[in-house]
């Protein structure tokens, strides 16, 4: 039984299309009366390391963005990964529209590692406020590099504060072959000083759960728990970093690793 996979299914990468760019120039015009046009890119790494003999894990990732606020985004992200004896050259893109106070946003990612990346991913989720707290209903659809697939809806509210957000989420996955159910949570917490610094601490708990497909049927089912804290730093009006690191906890391996991404917005 390989337990490698189970981790892989769920990396997430993409490479930028000719459409991104397309959408880049013909969105250059200023609308009259639109909010400004709003460009960024980041560019930056990460690290980690797997107890229990399952080795380090590595990658590079830049990421793209082109939109005007309230109204549409585009995002795009291109990068290589590596764990678990594999390597991948990953990359996705989304867009976002907003019609008044409700925003729907579509994406799609791919990868070509063996079995970190997916054979395609696809996102749906449409946002609202509600009562003061931002609403999101998503769906996903998952199709890994062998039999396995899997849908999932999830649920997450955020309430912001003039310098609090408090955010918690709840997912479930319905897989194929073997009609395997995976259920996952999280809650967050992070004082902001907008435009200037943010910090952060989440807490994630879920089961994954799959069937081996192979010469003989096999059911993997187990717990993981995981916890991060974020740090965003502005530099000035148009630049700043990110950093991240993060202690997840399996029945087989605990994983301990950080991300460090310069960006730039203008």
């Amino acid at each position: 039984m390989n337990h490698r996979r189970s981790f892989g299914r769920r990396s997430r990468r993409a490479a930028v299309p000719t459409a991104f760019l397309l959408a880049a120039l013909l969105g250059a015009n200023v609308a009259w009366g639109a909010p400004p046009l709003t460009r960024s890119i980041e560019a930056g790494g990460a690290w980690g390391h797997h107890t229990e003999g399952y080795g380090d894990a590595n990658g590079q990732f830049l990421r793209l963005g082109l939109g005007r606020a309230e109204r549409w985004a585009w995002r795009a992200e291109a990068g290589r990964s590596a764990r678990f004896d594999d390597e991948s050259l990953d990359g996705g893109f989304s867009y976002a529209h907003w019609f008044g106070r409700t925003s729907l946003t579509l994406g799609v990612s791919s990868g070509t590692g063996d079995f970190i990346a997916n054979r395609y991913r696809l996102d749906a989720a449409v946002s609202r406020p509600l009562a003061g707290v931002v609403t999101t209903l998503g769906y996903t659809r998952i199709q890994s590099k062998g039999d396995n697939r899997s849908d999932g809806v999830g649920l997450s509210l955020v309430r912001y504060t003039p310098h609090w957000v408090f955010s918690a989420q709840g997912r479930l996955d319905l897989g194929q072959p073997g009609a395997t159910h995976s259920a996952s949570g999280g809650v967050g917490l992070s004082y902001v000083v907008w435009r200037r610094m943010s910090i952060g601490v989440g807490y994630d708990v879920g089961d994954v759960s799959y069937q081996l497909v192979g010469a003989g049927v096999a059911l993997v089912d187990y717990r993981s728990t995981g916890f991060n804290l974020g740090f965003s730093q502005w530099f000035g009006a148009r630049w700043g970093l990110n950093a991240r690191a993060d202690y997840g906890e399996t029945p087989f391996y605990t994983v301990r690793g950080a991300s460090l991404g310069i960006f730039r917005e203008w």
